[in-house]
């Protein structure tokens, strides 16, 4: 993460939700065209008139040194005046300034008590420093984990991955490969190199997941593509152990996929919602389940982890396949009853198929006793 956050759809609701006078429209629309010499003649008299937003704004630019020369002293002057007017974002760029001793002497401790007023606002990234320094200067996982949750349903990658690692190994919440699984491959969807690399691990192992080589092939080698990847020595090695145990065909098509595959856009907020629908990787190599027969009517039961996040369901032998429909969920049990509208399935096998359309296709089904 590196500079203050500055989102102007977030001072627009901040301000309307304050009686702080609300900055000129103009500036947030110079700061979308980039046009920092606007922002500052338009800001500068209501910032100095004790707007909070113009006030936090005027921070930004000298913070990072947009259209002025970088000037962290004065930087701070700006965030601490907006702050101190309870401006939630100001709060957050205030903390970091603390944190990283910039325009004033580094003061962790300061640092977390902006955070928490910021993260309590509901700043999401406020909520990923405040959980990160839980976690890597106190130890105190479980603290930690209790700002990485909001945090990561707000769509920040970096506290999506720490979540998930917390699943992986049991710190400060109850061990569950399955959710760790899931955090993973929220970030790495979004492009998060070192959620990329666990995710891989996870299906290398098959922990959490289905023991997958070709979709441990696939993350190993999206990983790595990224320059700055933390991990690339181990992922390196991961690539090649896992294509040890694959043919040369099933390789060349997970590179392939790997070379063409493309992030999906990171949306950080609270309306960051990821959907099925909205999943623009379609990089599943596999998305395949097993599921039993209940009942004659063809109610059939499965794990929901397997199908949570698909668009449709397809009982198939490796064609189309046909609908099912969803009958009942239980998320915290991990079940969900589906049904088909022909209680006849002729098969009782099929093979893997890719899920680039979100399809599920049941390995196993076979009749059961009815309810």
């Amino acid at each position: 993460m590196s500079g203050k956050w500055l989102s102007p759809i977030i001072f627009i609701v901040l301000a309307s939700a304050s009686s702080v006078a609300a900055a000129p429209p103009e500036a947030f629309d110079a700061f979308k065209r980039n046009d920092y010499a606007a922002v500052l003649r338009v800001c500068e008299a209501p910032a100095k008139a004790g707007d909070s937003v113009c006030q936090d704004m005027l921070g930004v630019l000298y913070s990072e040194g947009h259209g002025v020369a970088r000037d962290q002293a004065t930087a701070f002057h700006w965030f601490q005046l907006a702050a101190a007017q309870g401006n939630a974002t100001a709060e957050y760029n205030l903390a970091l300034a603390f944190e990283r001793g910039e325009g004033v002497a580094k003061d962790i401790a300061e640092a977390e008590k902006w955070y928490a007023k910021s993260a309590a606002a509901g700043v999401p990234y406020a909520q990923w420093r405040l959980g990160a320094i839980a976690i890597d200067l106190h130890n105190d996982w479980k603290s930690g984990v209790k700002w990485l949750r909001p945090a990561a349903a707000q769509g920040l990658t970096g506290a999506q991955a720490l979540l998930g690692s917390a699943y992986e190994r049991g710190l400060g919440v109850k061990k569950n490969e399955k959710l760790a699984a899931k955090w993973y491959e929220t970030a790495a969807d979004h492009g998060y190199a070192p959620a990329q690399s666990s995710l891989a691990g996870l299906y290398e192992r098959g922990a959490g997941v289905d023991q997958d080589f070709k979709e441990s092939y696939f993350w190993y080698a999206v990983a790595l593509r990224d320059p700055k990847d933390p991990s690339a020595k181990q992922d390196a090695e991961g690539l090649k152990r896992v294509a040890a145990k694959l043919s040369a065909a099933d390789v060349g098509d997970a590179a392939e996929i790997a070379k063409d595959w493309k992030p999906e856009e990171e949306v950080v907020g609270s309306k960051s919602r990821r959907t099925a629908s909205s999943r623009s990787r379609g990089p599943r190599l596999r998305a395949t389940g097993t599921g039993f027969y209940i009942a004659h009517d063809g109610s059939l039961i499965t794990n929901n982890h397997v199908v949570a996040e698909c668009t449709s369901m397809r009982i198939s032998d490796g064609g189309d396949g046909i609908p099912a429909k969803v009958v009942a969920v239980d998320p915290d049990r991990d079940w969900r009853c589906s049904k088909h509208p022909s209680p006849s399935m002729p098969w009782l096998h099929s093979d893997p198929i890719r899920a680039a359309s979100a399809r599920i296709s049941w390995l196993s089904a076979f009749p059961s006793a009815d309810f």
